[in-house]
């Protein structure tokens, strides 16, 4: 079932003149100076920037100045929904996917990290913040933990308690929805765009953490409100999925542990990447996550029908 969507908490006159605003603004907007912020951008020695420094050249990007001095943001703020009952997944790598799991003993350990153990830069946090990374299918989960033929792993599944909202960053605007004509203003905002895309899907070798402060600012400066619980966001291994990421102060508010699985991953499919499957060694129940059942028993694939029947094809 198909259940996220693009939202735009607008009535029809206000997104007609939010539309217009912006397209009356972006029709005369120098484009070739914002093409000149990015390429200057990408040259910048981001470690030795401060986060004033940092914050000025990343309004040049995402922002214009009229003549009165003000600034105004140029990201069309998209948002994405999910209903009562969505699933989210995350991965996490194991020594062995046998149980009991010295690697999961607390019912914590399938939830994001303590903060303690949070000691650098992340996609979205910082040092010391502990946010809750999921994606939106378990290949993705996969990818995104680099989990490899013959890894074992544990597979959380989350599963959404009411309708959800969040930020959707770098995602495709319906410039007709908005309202918006103008070629070059359609321009300007896809040049942001693939900007933010670039940035949310670049490589970041380990080391070189300090490159997540760029997309830890854009999020929390220009992505995020009293309304949104998260964020959506283009995922660095599958290009064509996005993840999720829940600010941790109110995730257990909106989404529930199903359970999880631990699992070792098959061989991959040349062909098809995305038909890669596991072999799944354990059910773990929710919430408390201290029931557990081998996949090949009776107890065992009676969970698995009952609580995940989106892997029921994984037997084969």
């Amino acid at each position: 079932m198909e259940y996220n969507y693009s939202i735009k908490l607008l009535n029809d006159e206000a997104r007609f003149l939010h539309g217009k605003d912006t397209e009356r603004l972006l029709a005369v907007a120098d484009i070739d100076k914002l093409k000149e912020n990015i390429h200057g951008f990408k040259k910048m020695d981001i470690m030795n920037m401060t986060d004033i420094e940092l914050e000025k050249h990343i309004d040049d990007v995402l922002s214009i100045k009229l003549e009165s001095g003000i600034r105004i943001v140029t990201t069309m703020f998209e948002y994405s929904i999910y209903n009562k009952g969505s699933r989210f997944y995350r991965v996490r790598k194991l020594d062995n996917a046998d149980m009991p799991n010295r690697k999961l003993k607390k019912v914590s350990a399938y939830w994001n990290p303590p903060q303690k153990y949070v000691t650098n830069y992340g996609r979205l946090n910082k040092p010391k913040e502990s946010l809750l990374y999921t994606a939106l299918n378990s290949y993705t989960a996969m990818c995104e933990t680099n989990i490899q033929s013959g890894d074992p792993f544990v597979l959380c599944v989350y599963e959404a308690k009411k309708p959800l909202r969040f930020s959707w960053i770098g995602g495709k605007a319906n410039y007709t929805f908005n309202h918006i004509q103008s070629k070059q203003a359609i321009e300007y905002l896809e040049t942001v765009r693939q900007f933010l895309v670039y940035e949310f899907t670049r490589v970041v070798p380990e080391g070189h953490e300090h490159l997540y402060r760029i997309t830890e600012m854009i999020a929390k400066k220009y992505y995020m409100t009293s309304n949104e619980i998260g964020w959506r966001y283009p995922s660095i291994k599958n290009g064509f999925e996005d993840n999720i990421c829940f600010n941790s102060k109110m995730v257990m508010d909106n989404i529930k542990l199903v359970g999880a699985l631990t699992a070792i991953r098959n061989e991959e499919n040349e062909e098809n990447p995305k038909l890669s499957t596991m072999s799944v060694k354990h059910v773990i129940l929710g919430p408390n996550m201290d029931d557990y059942y081998p996949y090949d028993s009776e107890k065992g694939e009676e969970c698995m029908e009952r609580l995940f029947p989106e892997f029921r094809k994984a037997k084969d």
